[in-house]
């Protein structure tokens, strides 16, 4: 049997939420333009070139994160559900897989962001905890190009 039909959310799930001093629209369009993506998408130190993106249900997304020793790591995702501008869910099909489910919610002109990872069992979520900390510096590069304008 399916053992991920039996586990709870949080023994699946990595959640990670972050406030960005921001209105929603503009922290919607740096995860909608793949210009804006490619300079706060992965974790410090690394740049990512964004091959292919169609932001729509069905829609792929390539990219390949460069690391500063200057080696790529190719990362391939489609999107499965575009809930413009409440939310937006796609598969990671690359290793590890998992489903990412982004809500971005309004609060006094700034923008709530939660990004919610869901693997297939409690192991896989062990195994990549440290997208954790990779999407906390994303997040930090998003949160500074925001503040850029």
């Amino acid at each position: 049997m399916d053992e991920s039909r039996h586990l709870g959310a949080a023994e699946r799930d990595l959640l990670i939420t972050r406030a960005f001093l921001a209105p929603r629209e503009r922290v919607l369009a740096a995860w909608l333009d793949p210009a804006q993506l490619a300079q706060w998408w992965g974790p410090k130190d690394c740049h990512a070139a964004i091959q292919e993106f169609e932001p729509e249900a069905g829609g792929p997304w390539r990219f390949v994160l460069h690391g500063p020793d200057g080696a790529g790591r190719p990362g391939e995702c489609r999107f499965v559900e575009m809930d413009v501008p409440e939310r937006i869910v796609f598969d990671h099909l690359s290793h590890p897989p998992f489903r990412a489910t982004v809500e971005l919610e309004t609060a006094d002109g700034d923008t709530r962001l939660s990004l919610r990872l869901r693997f297939p069992d409690a192991a896989a979520r062990e195994a990549a905890r440290s997208l954790q900390a990779d999407h906390e510096q994303a997040f930090d590069r998003l949160a500074a190009l925001l503040a850029e304008g």
